[in-house]
């Protein structure tokens, strides 16, 4: 499954339900500091093109640069890199504006692959940026407990 969406994502990562609701990336195998585990892949739109998309497509839209992001093509086949889930104290990231995500940290077997979204979703956009947020539940040392992005 190395290629969905035109995005690559990593073999040792696997989408598994968390609840009822909820679906989370994990590691089915132990991958080291500085693997790429992402390359996303989309559509690159103008935030005028954006705002105008189902509620399903546009949440899963991140911000790259002078009021273009990259969204996935469709609502009904996404890359699993978009399954990352948010952490206060994240395994993954990328450079500023990168499509590419690395371990930042060592992941072991079973554990859930997870990235900032303060780092980069809808930054340097204040003109544009739509009011979102939410309860973060890391539980890490360094959880910010509401996350704006």
């Amino acid at each position: 499954m190395p290629f969905v969406d035109d995005s690559y994502i990593s073999p040792k990562l696997k989408i598994k339900k968390i609840n009822k609701t909820e679906k989370g990336v994990f590691a089915i195998k132990h991958i080291e500091k500085g693997e790429i585990l992402a390359i996303t892949g989309g559509v690159v739109l103008p935030y005028h093109r954006v705002v105008k998309l189902h509620k399903d497509i546009k949440k899963y839209c991140y911000y790259l640069e002078n009021n273009f992001y990259i969204c996935p093509f469709n609502r009904r086949k996404k890359s699993p890199d978009l399954y990352f889930n948010h952490s206060c104290d994240p395994n993954t990231g990328g450079e500023e504006n990168a499509l590419t995500t690395v371990a930042i940290k060592n992941i072991k077997i079973g554990s859930e692959v997870t990235y900032d979204y303060r780092k980069d979703y809808w930054k340097n956009d204040n003109k544009n940026r739509p009011p979102r947020s939410f309860h973060c539940r890391c539980k890490s040392k360094k959880c910010a407990e509401i996350i704006h992005y």
